[in-house]
Order: structure tokens, then C-alpha cells, then sequence
């Protein structure tokens, strides 16, 4: 669905609203279903929510300034999730790699 075809004034607070925001409001919405799939491994939103609320207080706190670029290492699907989500929080931009590449 078009941000467009949603009712104004979602409209205009899903246009700034980031990644982030979004987990957020389905953790209060459906806390207990599943937001992530990862290896068999499933996460509910309320831990997903948690998870990357850790994450952006943890990166906070690295000194880093809004605009800088981070690089990232692929660790696996769930934990690269989450460090780009925070990333994105915190208005870093990321950079994505892994080992083999």
C-alpha cells in the first residue's frame, strides 16, 4: 500500500518515521507474534523491540555522530538486522560486508 492511499494523518507521520518506529509500533500492537525468522529461530516483536532498543543505547554510547558511515560485518540475518536498524536510529549511515567477500 502507497503512504499515499492511508488516511493523512498516517500519512504524514509514516513519511518520518524511521525503520526503527515501526518495530516499535507493532511491539505494542502484537507483541507476541513474529517479527523475524531467522535459522528456525523465531522472534516476537516485543523481543525484536527490546533487542534493537539495547542496540541504539549501546551504539549511543560509541562517540559516533549523526552522518558518519559505520561498517558492518555479516554476522548472521537477526543481529545484522538489528545493527542496521539502530544504525539508521541513530541517523548513521552503514556499510555492509562480509569476510569471504
Amino acid at each position: 500500500m502507497s503512504f499515499d492511499r492511508i488516511d493523512n494523518v498516517h500519512c504524514e507521520a509514516a513519511r518520518h518515521a524511521g525503520s526503527a518506529d515501526f518495530v516499535f509500533h507493532h511491539a505494542a500492537l502484537r507483541p507476541d507474534h513474529p517479527a523475524v525468522i531467522d535459522h528456525g529461530r523465531e522472534y516476537s516483536y516485543r523481543t525484536f523491540a527490546d533487542d534493537l532498543s539495547r542496540h541504539i543505547r549501546a551504539l549511543s554510547q560509541q562517540g559516533l555522530a549523526a552522518g558518519q558511515s559505520v561498517a558492518v560485518c555479516w554476522t548472521g540475518l537477526y543481529e545484522h538486522w538489528l545493527l542496521l536498524l539502530a544504525l539508521e536510529a541513530l541517523g548513521l549511515a552503514s556499510l555492509s560486508y562480509t569476510r569471504n567477500a
